[in-house]
């Protein structure tokens, strides 16, 4: 019928996941414009869909709306892939709270005493503890010598805490939390081999190892970037993919009067979620080009205002890899100082 009408243009709102089916039906047919509803708003307080519809075709016929980037459907795969591998990794971290919330009503809270809630001794003590083993079997049945030795260091700390009571409805509370726990971390490392392969047949190999030399950025977080951002000839420089990505500061002028606000946060929120996360594994690198402009900022700025002006430096690295096909450890001098934004 849309053909009959000599109809060659259309356009309509990104709401949800409701417009992929209808994108992916009209675009080997008809010019497509994906619109972002924040930036198509009508007149509020007359809101209908046949208004709304009205509205959108008076922008395209004048050429008002700019297209929202939809990436191919390959790419659109593995993106949504690893965006439900971090909606599992939010879930796994909020089960984990749950248990140290039942240890700590029941005055069992011994994950103060390790240094990380993922120790091989602390996940066998939570296991022995959800299964009601007691501290004497716990200390004769450590499967390894290291498990033992640990154990036998920390008897002070710990006997006390196991001698308590700990009833049986917290039991069966905890080893739910247990099982759903390992669950998820097996169906986390399922999607992250399969990532894994749908991206290497796509010969992103070059393109993560580029994005991989970026210290703090691992192997998976490359794959989601790189998932999000696809290529970047679409990015004229790389103050447009720091915008796209929602990391540029707001601007407020008047008159003469003109100065910058907090970042607008009006763009891809899964980017920045994955930023923030190598940000801070990039600081536990102490000899690295971002920690020494992490401590240069961190003098004068707040640790959240340099945080988020370290991931907008990451991205402007990614652009530069991407662009010209370089790694970040083999940039030469001049490069590296065109990316800090000096000259040699």
């Amino acid at each position: 019928m849309l053909k009959r009408h000599k109809i060659k243009k259309i356009a309509f709102e990104s709401t949800s996941i409701y417009w992929l089916l209808l994108h992916d039906l009209l675009e080997p047919h008809f010019d497509i414009t994906l619109a972002n509803p924040r930036q198509i708003k009508a007149i509020p307080g007359r809101k209908t869909d046949a208004k709304d519809a009205e509205w959108i075709a008076t922008l395209l016929v004048n050429n008002l709306i700019k297209k929202s980037y939809v990436p191919p459907f390959q790419q659109r795969q593995i993106r949504e892939l690893c965006r439900l591998s971090r909606s599992l990794m939010s879930e796994l971290l909020r089960y984990v709270n749950r248990q140290t919330k039942v240890l700590d009503q029941w005055k069992h809270n011994f994950i103060k005493h390790f240094s990380s809630y993922r120790t091989l001794t602390c996940q066998y003590l939570l296991d022995g503890l959800a299964s009601g083993q007691s501290w004497l079997e716990l200390e004769t049945k450590a499967p390894t010598r290291r498990i033992s030795n640990e154990l036998a260091r920390k008897k002070k700390f710990l006997t006390p805490i196991f001698t308590n009571d700990f009833p049986r409805s917290a039991q069966t509370e905890l080893q739910v939390l247990r099982n759903i726990q390992k669950t998820h971390r097996q169906e986390i490392d399922r999607l992250a081999q399969e990532i894994e392969q749908l991206s290497s047949g796509l010969h992103w190999d070059h393109k993560i190892d580029q994005l991989t030399s970026i210290p703090g950025i691992g192997k998976q977080s490359a794959i989601a970037l790189y998932a999000e951002i696809g290529e970047v000839a679409k990015f004229p420089s790389p103050r447009n993919l720091v915008s796209w990505s929602g990391l540029a500061p707001s601007v407020y002028q008047s008159a003469s009067k003109y100065y910058n606000g907090r970042i607008t946060k009006q763009g891809n929120r899964h980017i920045r979620y994955i930023l923030f996360n190598c940000v801070l594994s990039s600081l536990r690198r102490k000899n690295t080009e971002l920690y020494q402009f992490y401590q240069r900022l961190r003098k004068t700025k707040p640790f959240n205002v340099v945080r988020t002006a370290m991931m907008a430096k990451i991205l402007r690295i990614i652009h530069h890899l991407l662009r010209y096909g370089d790694t970040f450890t083999a940039c030469p001098t001049r490069k590296r100082n065109r990316l800090r934004g000096t000259s040699t």
